[in-house]
């Protein structure tokens, strides 16, 4: 089909699919509906379609169930709806840590690696009233209760090298979401290498 080689790699056209992964808070959920709109295609949320499916918040299945059973869960709900083309798909925080998974997302489509300081993780969980059940933990709660930032620090340093491992990256740093969309449609609209 290209002369010179496919420049998608091994899919035939363009992927059309686009998963965003990243650090909780970094603005997958917010993102993801912007440039699936600008992209007229459908956006997937998978924390909440876990949700639908299991019929259990995310936080309540991690605290019954465990974060291996949730991961499980997690990765057969990515895999059901990443049958459908032409969507965003916004993954929680942990989806792409595995290796095999993540080569299969890739497999899949686009892996897009939104990228925040933990400066500004520190304060967009700060101001979010999240329930995300990792930050409920003792190892992550200062005495006075607040967000332990050497904590969520180190988790991100641990977890940035798998998040790396992705065809783009976008630094969401003093950036508005919207703006965020569009720079990730200008290169998906003109990537020319996989």
């Amino acid at each position: 089909m290209f002369k010179n080689g496919n420049p998608w790699g091994q899919f035939e056209t363009r992927p059309s699919r686009i998963y965003l992964t990243g650090f909780m808070g970094v603005g997958k959920s917010t993102l993801g509906p912007l440039l699936a709109g600008l992209l007229g295609w459908e956006f997937q949320d998978a924390d909440r379609c876990i949700e639908n499916v299991t019929g259990m918040s995310v936080s309540d299945w991690i605290l019954i169930r465990g974060e291996a059973a949730f991961r499980q869960v997690e990765s057969q709900v990515i895999r059901e709806k990443s049958v459908a083309l032409r969507q965003v798909m916004a993954l929680g925080g942990g989806a792409s840590l595995n290796p095999e998974f993540r080569s299969w997302i890739r497999s899949q489509g686009v892996l897009i690696y939104l990228k925040a300081s933990p400066e500004s993780l520190l304060a967009r969980l700060q101001n979010s009233g999240s329930d995300r059940p990792l930050l409920q933990t003792p190892a992550f709660r200062t005495f006075e209760g607040q967000l332990n930032s050497e904590a969520l620090a180190s988790l991100l340093r641990r977890r940035e090298p798998h998040y790396e491992d992705a065809d783009f990256s976008v630094q969401t740093d003093d950036h508005k979401p919207a703006e965020l969309a569009a720079a990730i449609q200008v290169w998906y609209l003109n990537r020319r290498i996989r």
